[in-house]
């Protein structure tokens, strides 16, 4: 047991998780949305928070509303699939195709989004703050009140 002395001097006991293995990872998607996606190549509004994406195919994809939040979908090809609205705060999208893509109204925060393809890439509305970039990926993006990684709003 580990003790932690708060307000007052109270003096509360708290088990290691660990110890006895109820430790959980920061992240944790639902199975049965990870199998949804694999079969149907869609899964709109699915939590697939924390999920290694590897090694799905998921070109013309739909996950409208998803929950990615630290997803890996690095150096996957994703050309054309839908993402608006959808969570990807600190997903790792690194090299990732991502052209003819939606992610309108997508946070992006913290996200890796560096050595992507972005071409025709739609981010309006797209919230990319604190995510690792390099600028000149999303050249021919659509970025209309789109939020930089630092913070300044694309006009």
């Amino acid at each position: 047991m580990k003790t932690m002395t708060f307000l007052g001097g109270l003096v509360v006991a708290i088990p290691l998780a660990t110890a006895i293995g109820l430790a959980s990872p920061a992240h944790a998607f639902d199975e049965a949305d990870f199998q949804k996606l694999a079969d149907t190549n869609e899964c709109e509004g699915c939590d697939l928070s924390g999920a290694d994406l590897t090694g799905l195919t998921l070109r013309h994809t739909k996950l409208i509303g998803a929950n990615l939040a630290g997803a890996n979908l690095s150096g996957m090809d994703l050309a054309g699939s839908k993402f608006t609205g959808a969570n990807l705060s600190g997903a790792n999208l690194r090299g990732a195709g991502i052209g003819n893509a939606y992610f309108d109204k997508t946070n992006l925060t913290n996200a890796d989004v560096r050595d992507v393809s972005a071409y025709i890439t739609n981010l309006n509305e797209a919230n990319m703050t604190g995510a690792q970039w390099n600028e000149d990926s999303f050249g021919g993006a659509l970025m209309r009140g789109t939020i930089l990684p630092d913070g300044t709003v694309r006009e």
